[in-house]
């Protein structure tokens, strides 16, 4: 479906096409790498820049809602079923976090003592040791590319449009 399987190596960071200009190329959902545990960590960071002819516009694949990025964490072992135990194994950024996309660069920066939302919702100050669990036991970290009906479930650009990734850290 034209989606890019891995990144460019660039000058200014690892960068990858988006899918576009219709859903019917293909859509983009996730940039992850494998982590160890995140116990003792405070904050997961990703600066990124969105190059993009003025008015292009980001549309989540499943509703045609607009296009956001959520930070994502992964817990090892997760089954993808999202029911049971594994209803807390991805967690992705807090409500108020979630960014829309739009061309620039942006900054997106989240204390891992926020509230992140589980994929079933569950929320991490109501669900604490399952949080902890998460980060304890992670296998994953990155970003997600989804809209309204779900943060993981993809986007795509009405223009070519070029994601690069200027830092990712965990502090």
């Amino acid at each position: 479906m034209g989606v890019q399987r891995t990144l460019d190596a660039t000058r200014d960071g690892a960068s990858f096409a988006m899918p576009g200009p219709t859903r019917a190329q293909g859509h983009v959902h996730a940039v992850t790498v494998p982590v160890g545990s995140l116990e003792g960590a405070s904050r997961i960071t990703l600066r990124y820049r969105i190059d993009a002819a003025p008015g292009t516009r980001f549309y989540g694949q499943e509703n045609g809602g607009p296009g956001w990025l959520s930070l994502f964490i992964q817990q090892r072992g997760d089954n993808w079923t999202a029911k049971g135990r594994y209803s807390t194994y991805r967690w992705y950024s807090p409500d108020n976090r979630i960014a829309n996309l739009s061309p620039g660069t942006h900054t997106v920066s989240i204390g891992l003592d926020e509230d992140w939302n589980a994929v079933v919702a569950h929320k991490a100050l109501k669900n604490p040791a399952a949080f902890r669990e998460a980060l304890a036991n992670a296998g994953s970290v990155g970003f997600v590319f989804g809209s309204s009906s779900g943060l993981g479930h993809g986007v795509y650009a009405t223009a070519p449009t070029r994601f690069t990734i200027l830092d990712f850290r965990i502090d």
